[in-house]
C-alpha cells in the first residue's frame, strides 16, 4: 500500500486488487526477497494464512467478495495480521451461526426457553463448540432474537 501511495497519491480501493492486477504486491515481495530471501518465511505466512496457497488467494477474486487485511493479537500478544477472502469468513460465519442455532434449539428444546444469552450454551451436553464459537469471522457479533429462538449476525466490520 505505501507503494501504491507513493507512486498514485492516493490509497487503493477498499479491495486492493489493484495492488495484485498492477503488480505491486509482486513488486514489493521480489525487493523484500532481493534484500533478505529468508523473507518468506516472515511474509507467506501472512499472505497464505487459511488458504492452501498464495495463487489461490491471488487468483481467487470474483470481483464481488474482496481480499481483506484482517489485524489481529497473536499468541505474543503483539499485533498482527493476516490475508484472507471475505467469502472465506462469510462461509465461515455460516458455519458458526448453523452451530450455534443448532445449540439454541436443542437448549428450547432440553429447558423450556431459549437462552438468557449464548454464552448459556457453553458445557451443555449437547454443545461441544467453544466459546471462540461465538466470535463472528466478520467482525460483527452474534446475538439472539430470545422471542423467536433466531440467532443472527449483525454490524460486520468486513
Amino acid at each position: 500500500m505505501e507503494l501504491y501511495l507513493e507512486e498514485k497519491k492516493e490509497l487503493p480501493s477498499a479491495h486492493m486488487t489493484e495492488l495484485v492486477s498492477e503488480g505491486y504486491l509482486e513488486r514489493v515481495i521480489q525487493k523484500m526477497v532481493e534484500e533478505d530471501p529468508n523473507i518468506y518465511q516472515e511474509v507467506l505466512p501472512v499472505l497464505t494464512y487459511k488458504t492452501r496457497t498464495l495463487e489461490d488467494l491471488l487468483t481467487t477474486y470474483n470481483g464481488e467478495d474482496p481480499h481483506l487485511l484482517i489485524k489481529f493479537t497473536n499468541k505474543e500478544g503483539q499485533d498482527d495480521w493476516h490475508l484472507t477472502s471475505r467469502k472465506d469468513l462469510r462461509d465461515e460465519q455460516i458455519v458458526y451461526l448453523k452451530t450455534i442455532q443448532d445449540g439454541v434449539n436443542q437448549y428450547k428444546e432440553e429447558n423450556g426457553t431459549y437462552p438468557e444469552k449464548l454464552t448459556d450454551l457453553i458445557g451443555n451436553k449437547y454443545f461441544n463448540a467453544s466459546e471462540s464459537i461465538f466470535e463472528d469471522p466478520l467482525g460483527g457479533e452474534f446475538v439472539l432474537n430470545r422471542e423467536t429462538g433466531k440467532v443472527e449476525a449483525i454490524n460486520p466490520q468486513y
